[in-house]
């Protein structure tokens, strides 16, 4: 794995603390998550995350998704 792959992957691995510590913060209060009006600033804090989860994946090298087919 080149140094690149493994900076992505740091980032990626933050961004998944990131998410857990969010969950954990609004006690996985899925009514909350789900709620229209209240709900927004737990959405937020968890799409962002994964936003950026997305952007980081498609710079991941060819080499490394060809030796990492498993995951999706």
């Amino acid at each position: 794995m080149n140094t690149k792959d493994k900076t992505i992957l740091q980032k990626i691995k933050g961004y998944c603390i990131e998410i857990a510590k969010t969950h954990e913060y609004f006690r996985d209060n899925i009514e909350l998550f789900y709620d229209k009006q209240k709900g927004f600033v737990y959405r937020n804090s968890i799409t962002m995350p994964i936003l950026q989860i997305g952007e980081l994946a498609k710079s991941l090298s060819g080499e490394f998704i060809t030796e990492n087919d498993n995951i999706p």
